[in-house]
């Protein structure tokens, strides 16, 4: 979605990041190969889904109630 926007923008023209920012999420591969370079931010989707599995679990299995975590970066 976001190498379209940038070519969406392109069209109209307007220019990145000179005119508007775009920001990908998941770090896309295919961002090293846009002009401008794609900015993505990248997540710890293992990560994430082991929180996930494991705060739902507490939750089911009555051990906690739902909770709200930060993850720190790899």
């Amino acid at each position: 979605m976001a190498i379209a926007a940038m070519k969406a923008l392109y069209e109209f023209g307007k220019r990145v990041p000179e005119d508007c920012s775009v920001i990908a999420i998941d770090g896309i591969e295919s961002s090293l190969y846009t002009t401008p370079t794609l900015t993505t931010l990248s997540q710890p989707q293992e990560a994430l889904g082991k929180e996930a599995l494991r705060i739902l679990m507490d939750v089911v299995e009555g051990r906690s109630a739902s909770s709200h975590i930060r993850l720190d970066r790899p």
